[in-house]
């Protein structure tokens, strides 16, 4: 896993937010088109890496149940916006 994708993901796993898969690629600056292969950027479906999701609904796509985290609809808040994820790394940068 690429270490901006683990950046991203430890941030919303230690905030228990989500962010939408537009908003992660435009973060690392991938194409809308051709869609990215998230399962080769992530992995593994995981409750760790299922933080990332669809726009539609809120929810990773093709998970499990299983491979959800427990956590992962316990804020109404997504983050939909590339530079709003930006914005947030770089302000709790360590």
């Amino acid at each position: 896993m690429n270490e901006d994708i683990k950046r991203v993901l430890d941030y919303l796993n230690r905030n228990k937010i989500r962010a939408t898969y537009g908003a992660v690629g435009d973060y690392l600056g991938l194409p809308r088109w051709p869609m990215p292969n998230w399962d080769e950027l992530l992995v593994a479906r995981s409750p760790y890496s299922s933080w990332i999701v669809r726009t539609r609904d809120g929810l990773p796509g093709g998970y499990a149940l299983e491979e959800l985290h427990p956590d992962l609809e316990s804020q109404p808040e997504i983050i939909t916006e590339g530079k709003q994820l930006k914005e947030i790394l770089d302000a709790n940068t360590n």
